[in-house]
């Protein structure tokens, strides 16, 4: 008895092929939130706390300094879980907000940057 040819399946094709091919469904795509409703809400209570904070701090806080204009919020804590604890903020100028972000090392010894440890115990 003669064996039948047996015929090799067609070799099947990648992701790229089938889509080019138009064998796969593509579903509409969903724009990304820019801004959790979490945050959104935490944004609207820190833009108020600023405001408040700013009117009662309105001096640069650096010592030596008594710029009035242009003043910012330093995070001493960082701004993960103290973002809006108002006692680890400072009401800084532009210049010496740069200056503690540069020199994180001289910020640390002076209390303007907390330390892990120093952060674990406000919370």
């Amino acid at each position: 008895m003669i064996p039948s040819p047996q015929t090799k399946p067609p070799p099947r094709l990648n992701y790229a092929a089938r889509r080019k091919a138009g064998l796969v469904k593509t579903k509409p795509r969903q724009r990304i939130k820019p801004v959790s409703a979490k945050r959104k809400s935490e944004g609207a209570e820190y833009a108020s706390l600023k405001k408040f904070f700013l009117v009662a701090h309105p001096v640069c806080q650096f010592p030596g300094c008594t710029c009035r204009e242009g003043l910012e919020i330093h995070h001493k804590a960082r701004r993960g879980r103290f973002f809006l604890r108002t006692d680890t903020w400072m009401s800084v100028c532009r210049y010496h907000h740069d200056q503690i972000e540069q020199n994180p090392t001289l910020a640390k010894e002076n209390g303007y940057l907390l330390t892990p440890e120093q952060r674990r115990a406000l919370a």
